[in-house]
C-alpha cells in the first residue's frame, strides 16, 4: 500500500467466496471485501474485522474503527450501489424515480432488508449520486495513477 509502505501480495480470486473461504481457512491473511460479503462470518465469530475502510464507521459494524481513526488520515474506500437511468431521461421521470426511492428508503421494513443484506441505504438526490459518481472517477483515475498500474 503506497500509504503505510506495507508490503502487501495481491493474489487474484474469481470472486469474493473464494477469498473468503482461503480467509477462513487461513491460506491469506488479509482480506478487503464488503461487509455484504463478510457478515455471516464475522458474527459467526470465523474472521475479525480490522477496519472499515469508508471514511465514518458503519452502522453495521458500529465497534470496529474506520483506518482513518487508525492512522491512515483521509482513507477512504468503500462499494456503493446507485440506481441510474440512461442519459437524456427526462427530468420528470429522474425525479419521480428518485422520490419514490426516497420514499421506499424510508420505510423501516425496507430498510432493514438492505440493512440485513450488509448495506446501508442512502437515499441522495439525482445530482448528489451524479457528483458522488464524478467525485469516484476522479479518486480512482488518481490511485491507479500512483500505482504505476495500467488498466487493460
Amino acid at each position: 500500500m503506497e500509504v503505510t509502505d506495507v508490503k502487501l501480495t495481491h493474489v487474484p480470486y474469481k470472486g469474493s467466496p473464494s477469498a473468503l473461504a482461503d480467509l477462513v481457512a487461513g491460506r491469506i491473511a488479509v482480506l478487503v471485501d464488503s461487509i455484504a460479503v463478510t457478515r455471516a462470518q464475522l458474527s459467526a465469530g470465523k474472521i475479525r474485522a480490522l477496519g472499515v475502510t469508508a471514511a465514518k464507521r458503519s452502522p453495521l459494524l458500529p465497534d470496529v474503527p474506520t483506518l482513518d481513526e487508525q492512522g491512515l488520515k483521509g482513507f477512504d474506500m468503500s462499494t456503493w450501489t446507485g440506481l441510474v437511468a440512461p442519459a437524456g431521461t427526462p427530468d420528470a421521470v429522474l425525479n419521480r424515480l428518485s422520490a419514490e426511492t426516497v420514499r421506499l428508503l424510508g420505510m423501516a421494513e425496507v430498510r432493514q432488508r438492505i440493512n440485513d443484506l450488509g448495506m446501508v441505504p442512502v437515499g441522495n438526490s439525482p445530482e448528489q449520486l451524479g457528483a458522488y459518481i464524478r467525485s469516484e472517477f476522479v479518486k480512482w483515475e488518481n490511485a491507479v495513477k500512483v500505482s504505476g498500474e495500467t488498466v487493460e
